[in-house]
């Protein structure tokens, strides 16, 4: 793909429209795509990077993801063993999905570093303390009580 677009023989999207075709996979517009947050969970950005894709949607045990690699099944299968999830693939160039990686799991982290940030004043995080042994052995002991 790399090579046809350096030698500027095809189009971007007039490629990815081609080889979806002839591979029966649809193609993706990933800046008009905001994965939800669990799916960042479930594809964590190690293993997106590992893999090279974006998570797109999940629908059941079916994962959509955004690869620009379609041929490369032994990713694929590491994927699908480490998600527990069976793969629907859409394509797309892999700057974008770079680009793409970079924006979802920075606002990912930025979502959760805001709510870490947003202190409430009334919480306070307290010291570890040493704890103090106390001896229960003499406390009240009620054979009516439920036991739990």
């Amino acid at each position: 793909i790399q090579f046809l677009l350096a030698r500027k023989i095809f189009e971007a999207n007039d490629l990815l429209g081609i080889l979806a075709d002839r591979l029966g996979v649809t193609t993706i517009h990933l800046q008009r795509v905001e994965p939800e947050a669990d799916l960042l969970e479930i594809l964590p950005r190690d293993l997106a990077r590992d893999v090279g894709c974006v998570p797109i949607a999940k629908m059941g045990r079916i994962l959509t993801v955004a690869v620009s690699n379609p041929f490369d099944v032994v990713k694929h299968d590491d994927l699908r063993l480490k998600t527990g999830c069976e793969l629907r693939l859409a394509l797309a160039l892999e700057p974008q999905i770079n680009e793409a990686q970079t924006i979802f799991y920075e606002r990912s982290d930025t979502t959760l570093s805001d709510i870490l940030d947003d202190e409430d004043p009334e919480l306070q995080i307290k010291e570890d303390q040493e704890s103090e042994d106390v001896d229960l052995s003499h406390a009240g002991y009620d054979e009516t009580a439920p036991v739990i």
